[in-house]
């Protein structure tokens, strides 16, 4: 008997399929409309894992023009560039060193994010 198995799926698509619905999902129309009062420029969805979250924005507030999904993961940025959102820019980097001015972002999500950062320390409010 072999005990040698495999995912008939990548992580990524594993993580839409089960974590995004079970975990994240559930938390979306809150923190859109906790964010509705400045979704008026640039909004980030740091972490933003497969873009699911912009995904619902886009669908949720089509005003707004500008969106980056910020990921160190690149393949799950691959699977959330595959959703061709349009008014959404994906970006890898590691939300503790973003290439953006601190003032660029009139509002940034992160959602389930700051515990994949390397540096904890330098993600947290002041």
């Amino acid at each position: 008997m072999s005990t040698l198995w495999r995912l008939d799926e990548s992580s990524s698509e594993i993580y839409e399929k089960y974590i995004v619905p079970a975990v994240s999902k559930p938390w979306y129309a809150q923190m859109a409309e906790l964010g509705k009062p400045f979704m008026k420029g640039p909004v980030a969805d740091l972490a933003c894992g497969t873009g699911a979250f912009l995904a619902y924005l886009t669908s949720y507030n089509s005003s707004v023009q500008l969106m980056t999904g910020v990921d160190a993961n690149l393949d799950i940025l691959q699977l959330a560039k595959s959703r061709g959102l349009p008014s959404v820019n994906f970006l890898e980097a590691d939300i503790a060193e973003l290439p953006f001015d601190s003032s660029y972002f009139n509002l940034i999500f992160c959602q389930q994010g700051i515990q994949y950062s390397k540096q904890k320390e330098d993600c947290s409010l002041p």
